[in-house]
């Protein structure tokens, strides 16, 4: 189940991320679902609102597509806050530092939007 808090939100999918512990793409390119693994906005899509074209590279919809369609966890989070979680995922190394420079990058955002830091 989803958490329904900005701070819940935000430490769920830094869980889940580390569990992953990789980034989610496919063809080189960041996906919300790809596999087992997903990104940042990817671990908050409900099963029954995730549609394939959200990353189908024709039509992908971005942040602030989930944000317009209502996709009740990024609304709570906000666009800015769900477009910077977004970009700390995409922008961690693809590599043995994932770990580690998903956390650099989330907990930079943590600081920018006033969130506890729990990792």
């Amino acid at each position: 189940m989803i958490p329904s808090t900005r701070q819940e939100i935000f430490d769920y999918v830094i869980q889940r991320l580390l569990e992953q512990n990789k980034r989610s793409q496919r063809g080189g390119a960041c996906k919300y679902r790809a596999g087992d693994a997903r990104c940042a906005i990817g671990w908050i899509i409900p099963d029954h609102l995730y549609l394939e074209e959200m990353d189908d590279p024709e039509t992908a919809w971005g942040v602030e597509t989930m944000f317009r369609r209502d996709i009740p966890a990024v609304v709570t989070l906000g666009l800015e806050l769900a477009e910077a979680m977004q970009d700390a995922h995409d922008t961690a190394a693809d590599h043995i530092l994932f770990k580690t420079t998903l956390l650099e990058n989330m907990q930079d955002v943590a600081r920018d939007y006033n969130l506890a830091w729990n990792f």
